[in-house]
């Protein structure tokens, strides 16, 4: 933590390639979103990916893939008592308010009908630049999303 700043920066990394969690998006509207993640034996903080994967990816479908989500913060989320997920993963994101740039939602995930996640995650649609290449991004998620969406 640096300064006075009250937010701590942390830094998974899976060691996992081509990182996707989600396995199909089973509804969307201009309100929410509700996708799948198949975990077996996965980390609890893998819950918390697979959410802000979820939340992303209703960001990009709302702006028309013309911008990148990035996730700014997760408020009110903590990881559940049990060390591991398994089973099918229901992510369910429902929008609570928006600006030009900045998405808060709603996320839970259940499994077997008992959630095992909630919180809040606040996201914000950035425009492509050097760091985010629209050339490489835009065509990949699009076309993820559309896989997403056909199962």
């Amino acid at each position: 933590m640096k300064g006075n700043s009250p937010f701590q920066r942390i830094n998974m990394h899976t060691g996992l390639s081509g990182f996707s969690l989600l396995s199909r998006i089973g509804e969307f509207s201009g309100e929410g979103i509700c996708a799948y993640a198949d975990l077996q034996n996965a980390p609890s903080y893998l819950g918390v990916e697979a959410l802000a994967q979820a939340g992303a990816y209703h960001v990009r479908f709302l702006c028309g893939f013309e911008r990148q989500a990035v996730l700014l913060v997760i408020r009110d989320c903590r990881l559940p008592a049990i060390e591991t997920l398994s089973g099918c993963c229901k992510l369910t994101g429902r929008l609570q308010s928006r600006s030009a740039s900045a998405f808060a939602y709603g996320m839970s995930a259940a499994i077997g009908g008992s959630k095992v996640l909630e919180g809040e995650f606040v996201f914000s649609a950035v425009p492509y630049d050097s760091d985010f290449r629209e050339d490489l991004l835009r065509n990949y998620y699009e076309k993820k999303w559309t896989d997403l969406l056909n199962g």
